[in-house]
Order: structure tokens, then C-alpha cells, then sequence
């Protein structure tokens, strides 16, 4: 909105009462008990549908990890769901 009115106004992002990052962490504590039961049971599993930031945050978050991998499918949708792995199996 500030854009529209001034141009090359920086970007404002507004988080109020720590609503984004505690929604964020949420999100990351959803996706690591999924991935223990991916573990555990060693079939992937799919998260609910996200839009492109959070499934960013997510791909992020377990990029590092020697146990699972994550995915999304390569079409067009705006929501897609990612779907978490173990390590070297073919999904």
C-alpha cells in the first residue's frame, strides 16, 4: 500500500504482539513432529497446503537435516503441499 503512494518507499512488514513469528514457529514445530513420524514409520507424508513464503520457511528449516527431505510439486497452484521424506527414499 505504501508503494502505491510513494515510489521506492521501503517495505514495511508489521508484526504485531509477535503473531508472525510465533506462527512461524508453529508452523516448524508441525512440520518436525511430522517429520518424526516420517522417521519413525519410514513413509513420507504430506503437510497441509501452503503458499510460496511458507513453504520457504519450511524447505529452509530442514535443508541442514541428515534424516529428511523435503518437496513440492512442480505445478502452477498457489497453495501446494509439501511432502517430507526420509533421506534417500524415492517418493
Amino acid at each position: 500500500m505504501l508503494q502505491s503512494r510513494i515510489q521506492n518507499a521501503p517495505r514495511v512488514a508489521v508484526d504485531i504482539d509477535n503473531y508472525r513469528a510465533t506462527q512461524e514457529f508453529q508452523m516448524i514445530e508441525e512440520a518436525e513432529q511430522l517429520a518424526e513420524r516420517v522417521i519413525s514409520t519410514g513413509k513420507p507424508m504430506k503437510l497441509h497446503p501452503m503458499n510460496s513464503f511458507h513453504r520457504r520457511i519450511i524447505h529452509s528449516h530442514f535443508k541442514e537435516n541428515p534424516r529428511v527431505s523435503t518437496w513440492s510439486p512442480p505445478d502452477t497452484a498457489r497453495l501446494k503441499q509439501i511432502t517430507i521424506s526420509p533421506k534417500g527414499s524415492i517418493s
